[in-house]
């Protein structure tokens, strides 16, 4: 990624979170995060906000400006729009290092800040009030900052066909997508048509992959879904994994959540509403159901979420 679009991204989160909390800004904070998340993952480099609005999802005539102003300047205000203030840079920039830390949201990053903690090194003597999963957040800071090479989930490969040999599974997320990295590893294993066996399962592949040293903790886990953090060896980076398992009734629905875009879910959901329907995603069930709310004593629709995505 070029080196520019990083810095550009990192001054729309920074206003991003300088808006936060404020209820009339709402959208424009979220339009800011998706517009570096775009930012970041668009191959070339950005030249002029008029560029970033033609060929990024989720750039519009605001952002632009901010991306020409930012270009212009080396830097972008909240004051030229009115945006109620000038965001404090240095502030913002220590809250967006701290909410990198998994598990770590806006409001504990606030509170640390205004505890006096600028630095990562600072907030070492915070590690035993950690809760688990933002212990191993912070000790792996710097490894789960880097993105992971197709070539280097290609070589877990293997390990998955051993461990989950007698299942059906999917590598999902970015790499399903062809993407060349990948945030996190997103593993969905077909498990059978009864609950408990899916825990079960999720269970023994977990356990499985611990005594193989390939994870390294638990980050959450709940019913027939685990997060958690994993390692190929000791040449690599730590990296995140997400492990789903689902009945082969939901594995079409399953495997089209599991594997996204993020912005595809949102406009899912939003498909949904605009039809009167409610979409969930449940660990329970893991998978996409609809619900439509105004006729009671139906069951949830399971057969729809291609129809819904193509109109």
């Amino acid at each position: 990624m070029s080196s520019v679009n990083q810095s550009i991204a990192d001054q729309l989160e920074a206003l991003a979170r300088s808006l936060a909390g404020q209820r009339d800004q709402k959208f424009r904070t979220r339009a800011y995060f998706n517009a570096a998340d775009g930012i970041r993952k668009h191959p070339e480099e950005i030249k002029s906000g008029e560029q970033a609005e033609r060929d990024i999802r989720g750039v519009g005539k605001t952002t632009a400006e901010r991306i020409d102003e930012f270009l212009a300047s080396g830097s972008v205000t909240l004051e030229s729009r009115g945006e109620a203030r000038t965001p404090d840079l240095d502030k913002d920039a220590v809250i967006i290092v701290f909410t990198k830390i998994y598990g770590v949201g806006p409001k504990t990053a606030e509170k640390w800040y205004q505890q006096g903690y600028r630095s990562l090194d600072q907030l070492a003597s915070l590690y035993l009030q950690m809760t688990s999963a933002q212990q191993l957040g912070y000790q792996y800071y710097l490894h789960l900052q880097f993105r992971i090479s197709r070539d280097e989930i290609d070589l877990m490969t293997p390990l998955f066909e051993q461990v989950v040999k007698d299942y059906k599974f999917l590598i999902c997320g970015s790499y399903r997508r062809g993407h060349r990295t990948s945030g996190d590893i997103d593993l969905l294993i077909e498990g059978t048509n009864y609950p408990g066996d899916n825990e079960r399962i999720l269970a023994q592949v977990v356990g499985l992959l611990v005594r193989r040293n390939f994870i390294l903790g638990a980050l959450a886990h709940k019913n027939n879904k685990f997060m958690g953090i994993c390692r190929l060896s000791g040449k690599h980076n730590v990296r995140r994994i997400d492990i789903l398992v689902t009945p082969p009734k939901n594995w079409a629905a399953a495997s089209l959540y599991f594997t996204g875009s993020k912005e595809l879910n949102i406009l899912m959901r939003e498909a949904a509403q605009l039809k009167g329907m409610r979409l969930l995603s449940s660990t329970e069930t893991a998978y996409f159901r609809f619900f439509v709310p105004q006729c009671s004593g139906i069951s949830p629709i399971h057969s729809i979420t291609e129809s819904l995505c193509l109109g």
